[in-house]
């Protein structure tokens, strides 16, 4: 399915010719001439880009649009076009962050070109926002399954500091969770004789190795 692009401008002419733009390259378009139907048809159908003309009916400003649209499609992109560009409107359209700002009369393939890398954006904030979920899920996941085993599980990162630690951990050692996550493993788990035990067999570890070891564990007590 194409990307969803909303046209704001009340030149009707100018934006069915942009919407023939870009349902020439697949894009789903929704076009409307004022500021107020824009922000709604944006809450109701999130856009992927949005084109929208800096000067609009009634007095309106397609600037003072740009917050509500990107309440709106947060994940969005935005471009701005205008036949009376200026520098205030300009450093308007930076501070709100759109992606281009357009002056007219404009080359349609300027536009598409300027679309496309704006689309091209939109889909790698989304693959990485994807990612970043299925992460987040994966490590809820694994942290479920470690606090259902019956045994003391804990879990270091590269500089020995703890980053897991399970139900069965907190209830052996009296600590919760909240206050071993970021302490170094050696000083708060095992006597110093027993120090150099414990790093060998995280250097193993890191190593790809596996190395045991009986280690007798502190507690709070």
């Amino acid at each position: 399915m194409g990307p969803r692009v909303l046209v704001v401008d009340d030149n009707e002419d100018l934006a069915e010719d942009i919407r023939e733009l870009f349902e020439g390259i697949g894009a789903r378009v929704t076009v409307v001439g004022n500021a107020t139907e824009a922000a709604a048809r944006a809450v109701l159908e999130p856009f992927d880009l949005a084109v929208v003309d800096v000067r609009l009916p009634t007095g309106e400003s397609g600037l003072s649009l740009l917050p509500r649209l990107r309440e709106a499609s947060p994940s969005g992109e935005v471009i701005v076009m205008t036949g009376a560009a200026t520098l205030h409107s300009a450093i308007e359209a930076v501070r709100h962050g759109v992606f281009g700002y357009l002056p007219k009369p404009f080359d349609p393939e300027d536009l598409i070109r300027l679309a496309q890398r704006a689309l091209s954006q939109v889909s790698l904030r989304r693959e990485r926002t994807a990612l970043s979920r299925e992460l987040a899920r994966s490590e809820a996941l694994h942290r479920a399954v470690f606090d259902t085993v019956d045994s003391l599980i804990v879990g270091l990162d590269e500089d020995n500091r703890i980053k897991l630690w399970n139900r069965r951990a907190a209830e052996v050692t009296g600590w919760d969770t909240r206050e071993v996550i970021g302490e170094r493993a050696c000083e708060l788990l095992v006597d110093e004789a027993q120090v150099e035990t414990l790093r060998a067999m995280v250097v193993a570890a890191q190593a790809g190795a596996m190395q045991e070891a009986r280690l007798g564990v502190r507690t709070r007590e």
